[in-house]
């Protein structure tokens, strides 16, 4: 099954560039172009990861990625920001939120490719391993062996 990438950014020029660039990769990728927009998204698509622009027209990406990791439903969603935003303090303030990693733009292909890789690797291990501890949790609590 391909792993779900949510890009969510205001330039269409982002969504197009980030596509071509992963096209070789295995990720069934969607496009929000506001908070709002990805927002919805995040809920009917359940993405395995979110790249996420600061410079949003309708909500902040900061306060955006607060939100997502505040809610138990959405916090083990990993962030990636990838905006032009390359100061150390946006750095640092997106890693304090919750975010996974930091990409500025303009990005280099290659170092996209390997930290969406990196992401979603990061992702699919921390899944299997909780999905192996409900089901150790259910053979303990019916006795079953393994």
């Amino acid at each position: 099954m391909l792993q779900k990438l949510l890009i969510i950014d205001d330039a269409v020029s982002v969504h197009k560039l980030v596509r071509i660039r992963l096209a070789d990769e295995p990720y069934d990728i969607r496009s929000a172009y506001d908070a709002q927009g990805g927002a919805a998204l995040v809920k009917s698509f359940c993405p395995d990861m979110i790249l996420l622009d600061i410079g949003l027209p309708d909500e902040d990406g900061f306060a955006f990625c607060e939100r997502l990791k505040s809610d138990p439903v959405t916090a083990r969603i990993p962030v990636v920001f990838l905006t032009a935003m390359d100061s150390v303090e946006d750095k640092v303030h997106g890693l304090d939120l919750g975010a996974a990693d930091f990409i500025t733009k303009p990005f280099d292909a290659a170092e996209l490719r390997a930290r969406v890789r990196a992401t979603m690797r990061t992702k699919a291990l921390i899944d299997d391993l909780s999905r192996m501890r409900v089901t150790q949790f259910f053979r303990e609590a019916t006795g079953a062996r393994a």
